[in-house]
């Protein structure tokens, strides 16, 4: 049975890595576990349709891929990956930095 002193290492799922991360942070035992609250939340649950979208306004969309590519920058130190999203109520070029896959 687990209680709140019974040390991660000796929950499922647990192994020795993850054992080793939370303990560099300070959670040692399930109740560690337990109240390690994050700091802050993001509610991105709201789905916000492409053509409401708004510049410099956090959201979250629910959309199609319809074309995706990786590219390099001309200096080669750069890479994009780029695609064409849409949804109902239109279209979306997004571009993500250094993060090819």
């Amino acid at each position: 049975m687990i209680s709140t002193t019974t040390p991660v290492a000796l929950l499922s799922s647990v192994g020795k890595t993850t054992a080793s991360r939370l303990k560099r942070i300070g959670i040692e035992t399930a109740n560690d576990l337990l109240w390690n609250i994050p700091r802050t939340h993001e509610d991105i649950s709201e789905i916000i349709p492409i053509d409401q979208l708004q510049p410099n306004v956090k959201a979250t969309i629910k959309a199609r891929v319809e074309h995706i590519s990786a590219k390099q920058t001309r200096n080669k130190r750069i890479k994009l990956a780029e695609a064409i999203v849409s949804d109902s109520s239109g279209q979306i070029k997004i571009i993500w930095f250094n993060q090819p896959y």
